[in-house]
């Protein structure tokens, strides 16, 4: 391959919007260093019968011909998130030359077979030659350059029976107190896909009663409306559950603030990202903020996606950098 052609990228979806934007947020930081060709591919959850197949198969050496498929069509890389991508991946490169690239941690088996895993470190996953650790998971949110000091973003995030409880009055009651504090802050309040019914009408409801709110519903904003929320906002708060949206914030250059949520296990993955944030000073708990005694410093660059490109360029194709 020549250095003035495009990288081939096979690129693997599988449906769901958290997995997806990690896939193309690199791919995105990787087309800002190099040109590139992405080809989509769209894949289905299988049956338990059908994942005992797919891992019998990768075992056993049982896949397409490579040398039966057009030479032209061979990918350079294969990217994808989350565990419904990892065996199509593996059965898409055969016995070809592609290296392949997950977001998040694969299963043992899977993980054996990448040949990088960008892994954030809240996963404690084991350090191994194809394990790049990351701050947390790779996004693109582009940052503005100017983020209006007067907007402000507020973002719900929802139920999720394994990690903490959704306490919707206790959540209400702290928006409330940050809309009433900063009442100079013309606020855009957000729900998520997971945020309950009762929690999204009482902040509609409290967006209705302030001249400084509007609520946007999760369900009824278009594709991109939350990025270019972050661009436009010099701070964003975002529940503690909701780690990807803290991270998006963080790299389109908002100042964030931490709602909390009670967890069930303080050592979950999640509250372990959120506590490593607080220690280094990336963000502001609701606690020291209320009191006067925020400690976040200045918004810095947080690109976590150009650190996983800059990784994968620099691994196998370093003439591209």
């Amino acid at each position: 391959m020549k250095e003035s052609e495009p990288l081939r990228i096979a690129a693997f979806f599988d449906g769901s919007p958290g997995h997806e934007k990690q896939t193309q947020s690199v791919i995105e930081a990787i087309s800002i260093l190099t040109p590139v060709h992405v080809h989509p591919i769209n894949v289905q959850k299988k049956t338990l019968f059908e994942t005992i197949i797919s891992y019998f198969d990768c075992a056993t050496g049982r896949f397409f011909p490579m040398e039966n498929r057009d030479p032209g069509a061979f990918p350079d890389l294969i990217m994808g998130t989350g565990s419904a991508t990892h065996l199509p991946m593996l059965h898409f490169r055969a016995r070809g030359r592609a290296r392949i690239v997950t977001c998040m941690t694969p299963d043992f088996f899977s993980r054996k077979k990448m040949d990088l895993c960008l892994v954030p470190m809240h996963d404690a996953t084991k350090a191994a030659e194809n394990i790049f650790f990351t701050a947390g998971p790779p996004c693109g949110a582009e940052i503005s350059g100017e983020h209006d000091p007067g907007k402000g973003l507020v973002l719900a995030g929802g139920v999720d029976p394994k990690s903490h409880v959704w306490d919707t009055d206790a959540i209400v009651g702290k928006i409330e107190t940050i809309l009433e504090k900063e009442g100079d802050v013309q606020w855009m309040v957000s729900s998520s896909p997971r945020t309950p019914d009762q929690t999204e009408q009482r902040l509609a409801a409290l967006a209705k009663a302030r001249p400084n709110a509007e609520f946007f519903r999760a369900a009824d904003t278009p594709r991109g409306w939350v990025e270019q929320a972050y661009a436009d906002s010099f701070q964003a708060w975002i529940t503690a559950d909701s780690i990807s949206m803290v991270y998006e914030a963080l790299t389109a250059g908002c100042r964030v603030g931490i709602l909390p949520v009670q967890w069930k296990k303080r050592s979950g993955k999640f509250q372990k990202s959120v506590d490593d944030l607080m220690e280094n000073h990336r963000v502001d708990s609701f606690d020291s903020w209320i009191s006067g005694q925020s400690q976040a410093k200045a918004p810095a660059r947080f690109d976590e996606a150009g650190r996983c490109a800059a990784e994968i360029l620099g691994r196998w194709w370093p003439e591209r950098l």
